[in-house]
């Protein structure tokens, strides 16, 4: 029955890097983990189950307090509050201010504000009421950026709770049966560190399994099993907006869709340049139940041992997540720059667009609830043959089948691109009439395709096209062969070699209504219609998003109703129809030898090839083709828009902005890939491929003369395109490269010292006395233990802010010179602006011109994240009490010398902290006292 608690103390540990340096004191921190179980036969009255059925009770806790760790943030200065944006900066560098309800068509430019001051007459008011949840400035700016001018010790206390029940019962010799049930719940409850703006939510989560499992020796050559079980996992995020002191209707917000919100939380405001207000404020109920069981036969027939057996899995996804049930408004540059269709770095402020209540994007989404299935069957069979006594080889395939995910009222809809929707421009529209003779663009420019009907669209369950009600194509050609063997080539020496083949599915993969693959029209849901000539002037304002309704759309579940109502539209996440599901081919080959002193050393390859793999960011389907960014600024050029008039559907909810009402339409939007559709974003994109490949050395030491050691060194290289999108949406290999896992030096040693004293060890090895008997007693018996590991960093990747590709892509950097870094990693560590040296060239890269392809690629594989290492050490000693009692004592450190593992640089080239390292990837140092008793 053993009782065991372990403490933590900030007084204890040392000071975080970060903290040090900013001169703030160490963190208050303090975490007890305590338990105990206890076990034995069951005796009750009447039965004795000695012999027959057993019990187990386990239960572990832990409480965290974490005092005040200081956070900082960036928030608008008095002089911004004020309208007067003269001494405001970026990169640097003095912005400039303009006004968006002052543009010129025939200069293409905006009116500057004088002095870079903003008239509060001109302030929105719902604009002056959000920025009064900000806090007063409490320290001086970083120099140089005046970016950090505000800290606030953040608060958090955390809790856990695990509990363990178990019960074996032996019927007869040949069958055994046992069941276990497992439950935990824990969470974490913040403070509100930056006053009703702060954006921290409380987390919680409760989850609990079973499982019953049943063992039987049928014959001395026949084994089954059986197992079944069930589990639920139930995570809630969120803080009441009331609890923290706010109350919606205090916002005079328009009242066509005030009431639409949930007034339970606060709007989310972000904001470029500045820190946001409630920017990560959430409302999640995320409640998933999995069934699952599972059958199993072992046959052993001479040199065979054969293996057969079947799986079954459902999950169950109850989802309600929503980032922000009161909508989220979305400040950049673009609203304040001088141009509308391109922005230099000076131009425009998050802040400005904000004061004049011109947001980038609004959009709100009430909380819908979700009821996702996941169905996953397999079957395997494998045979284990003794070829020889030296000689085993094992042969088998398991097969897989994921059923297509279904929602409980069928509200799924998937992408198929050979859905034929019959969709044309205006028939009478003419591109030289309309376009080239009016001299809107040259005769020379590539017409576009007009007057064809569209291929390619959404499609619903249930529905003649697709009868079942599932939100993809069933695949049915799983099949995973495996191979391997074992070979002891001499009386010390062992090969062993394998390859298979394992399948990976989709299950589970979704967390709200986006990524769960449903429609969005479930419930009322609105986008803000900012402009409807591509940014040249203003369409709608904070104060009032949706005149007259535009851009408020009402729930739905019919499939003409939504087609109708998206149509001209985005379309945000959705899944592929033909999508199949990913798969790995694996190989492995090794050596291992025993070498004197009990000493073993292993020699390893191992391989692993992805297919199909799910990109790891939405993939865009409609973009512009490589073949038209030669035409550069003509292709911002607003043209007549042959859509209106078109055979496009238009609803009551259909916005001003969607491509059958707006009476102009951008050059570049008719030469996509898909015209009808502004964006298309898909999930579950199966185009990633992966080669992973590593040698490893492993030699370990076993226990003798009180000492045993253990070390493994991996030599690796991953290789990847599953991560972000080609810049001309087409060549993958533009995205091929290392992959941002890719840590090609990997080394771990372990080790376990028995103390030379005590008796039989070198002193106090004979304590015939009393007193060196109590002396044994304290100083005896003492083990050290301890783990080094060396891991070296992770590639960088190069990023721009200004990154135009035509509609849907983004582009990267181009290189211009030596991009190695310059200077050793301590010397380019410290704030934006105070830094001597950087940590990599910024004059080696410049800002790739807009319709051009960057040079840089995806990731560099000679400019990576600092290397990390660390030491953590153990002192522990078991106290024999009594004959049955006994006590352990632990003294752990975790990094026990404290020594700072930097993180990457800042890498986005119009940054100015790019070069520069401002955090740590290893914690400081952490020190546990624990103790356990056994009786």
């Amino acid at each position: 029955m053993p009782r065991c608690e372990f403490f933590w103390n900030h007084k204890m540990n040392a000071n975080t890097w970060r903290n040090n340096f900013r001169g703030f004191g160490k963190e208050g921190f303090r975490r007890n983990m305590f338990g105990g179980s206890v076990s034995g036969p069951v005796l009750l009255p009447g039965y004795d189950g000695r012999n027959r059925t057993f019990f187990f009770f386990g239960y572990d806790g832990n409480r965290d307090v974490r005092d005040a760790q200081m956070r900082t943030a960036t928030l608008p200065t008095d002089l911004e509050l004020r309208g007067d944006f003269s001494q405001s900066l970026r990169l640097g560098r003095p912005v400039r201010i303009f006004d968006p309800f002052a543009y010129s068509a025939a200069s293409g430019n905006r009116a500057p504000f004088p002095g870079n001051k903003i008239p509060s007459n001109r302030f929105s008011p719902l604009a002056q009421t959000l920025l009064k949840l900000y806090p007063t400035a409490n320290r001086p700016a970083d120099p140089g950026t005046l970016e950090n001018n505000y800290q606030g010790p953040a608060q958090r206390k955390g809790y856990g709770n695990d509990f363990t029940v178990r019960v074996d019962q032996h019927a007869g010799d040949n069958h055994r049966l046992f069941f276990r049930f497992t439950q935990n719940d824990f969470g974490t409850l913040n403070n509100p560190w930056m006053g009703p703006a702060t954006a921290e939510y409380d987390q919680y989560q409760d989850n609990f399994n079973n499982t019953l499992s049943y063992n039987a020796n049928l014959t001395p050559s026949l084994i089954v099993t059986a197992n079944g079980g069930l589990a639920r996992e139930w995570i809630r995020y969120g803080r009441s907006a009331r609890a923290a002191g706010f109350d919606l209707a205090s916002l005079p917000l328009a009242a066509n869709y005030k009431g639409l919100l949930d007034d339970s939380f606060m709007p989310v405001v972000t904001l470029q340049d500045k820190s946001g207000i409630f920017a990560t404020w959430r409302a999640a109920d995320i409640l998933s139940w999995k069934w699952y069981g599972s059958a199993a036969a072992t046959k052993i027939a001479g040199n065979h041992t054969i293996k057969a057996g079947y799986t079954y899995t459902q999950y169950l996804g109850n989802f309600s997540d929503n980032e922000a049930p009161a909508g989220v408004w979305n400040f950049t540059s673009t609203w304040t720059q001088e141009r509308p269709t391109a922005g230099t770095g000076q131009d425009g402020f998050g802040l400005a667009s904000m004061l004049l209540g011109t947001p980038a994007s609004y959009n709100f989404t009430q909380v819908v609830r979700t009821a996702n299935a996941w169905t996953n069957h397999g079957a395997y069979l494998q045979d284990d043959i003794r070829l020889t006594r030296q000689l085993t080889l094992n042969v088998g395939l398991r097969w897989d089948f994921e059923a297509p995910a279904t929602e409980r009222f069928n509200r799924l809809w998937f992408w198929d691109e050979t859905i034929a929707t019959g969709w044309k421009t205006n028939a009478a529209y003419d591109w030289k009439r309309d376009v080239v003779d009016k001299g809107l663009l040259p005769a020379g420019a590539p017409a576009p395709q007009l007057g064809q009907a569209f291929t390619g669209y959404v499609g619903f369950p249930l529905t003649p096209a697709y009868p079942g009600r599932g939100s993809s194509r069933a695949y049915w050609r799983n099949f995973s062969p495996r191979v391997g063997f074992a070979w002891q080539a001499m009386p010390r020496t062992v090969l062993r070699g394998g390859y298979g083949r394992f399948s990976n599915g989709f299950t589970g993969r979704a967390s709200g209504s986006g990524s769960a693959g449903m429609h969005p029209f479930v419930v009322a849901r609105g986008g803000m219609v900012t402009t409807v000539d591509s940014g040249r002037t203003v369409a709608a304002t904070i104060d009032n998003p949706f005149p007259g309704g535009n851009g408020l759309r009402p729930s739905t579940n019919d499939p003409k109703e939504i087609i109708d109502g998206n149509a001209g539209q985005a379309l945000g996440s959705i899944y592929p129809w033909r999508k199949k599901p990913a798969y790995d081919d694996s190989f492995n080959f090794s050596v291992q030898r025993e070498l004197p002193a009990r000493t073993v050393l292993e020699v390893s390859y191992a391989g692993n090839r992805g297919h199909r793999m799910n990109t790891r960011t939405v993939r865009v389907l409609n973009y512009l083709p490589a073949q038209y960014l030669s035409l550069g600024a003509q292709l911002r050029k607003a043209i007549p828009n042959p859509f209106v008039g078109s055979n496009l559907p238009i609803t009551s909810g259909t916005p001003s902005n969607a491509l059958q009402r707006a009476a102009t339409i951008e050059y570049q939007n008719l030469l996509t890939t898909y015209p009808p559709a502004v964006t298309i974003n898909m999930n579950h994109f199966n185009a990633a491929d992966s080669w992973y490949n590593a040698l490893y050395l492993r030699m370990e030491k076993r226990m003798s003369h009180g000492l045993s050691l253990q070390g493994a060194y991996t030599l690796s290289k991953l290789v990847t395109d599953i991560e972000g999108q080609p810049q001309d949406g087409v060549t993958v290999r533009d995205i091929r490269a290392l992959s941002g896992d890719d840590f090609p030096h990997k080394f771990v040693m372990s080790w376990l010292c028995e103390l030379p004293v005590g008796k039989g060890c070198a002193f106090l090895s004979d304590p015939a006395t009393v007193g060196g008997k109590i002396l044994n007693g304290v100083a005896g018996g003492w083990r050290l233990a301890g783990i080094y590991q060396y891991l070296s960093g992770a590639p960088l990747r190069v990023t721009q802010s200004s990154a135009t590709m035509g509609t849907g892509l983004n582009q990267r950097p181009s290189i211009v010179g030596a991009y190695r870094k310059v200077e050793d990693v301590y010397r380019s560590v410290g704030l934006s602006g105070q830094t001597a040296a950087l940590y990599v060239n910024k004059d080696a890269f410049a800002v790739t011109p807009a319709y051009t392809i960057g040079t840089a690629p995806y990731y560099f594989p000679d400019l990576r994240v600092p290397s990390r290492q660390q030491w953590d050490l153990s002192l522990m000693k078991v106290f024999p009490l009594t004959e049955k009692l006994r006590l352990q004592l632990r003294l752990e450190a975790e990094n026990a010398f404290n020594q700072v593992s930097f993180a990457g640089p800042t890498m986005n080239i119009q940054s100015a902290a790019f070069g520069t390292i401002e955090n740590t990837q290893s914690g400081a140092r952490l020190v546990q006292i624990g103790g356990r008793i056994d009786w």
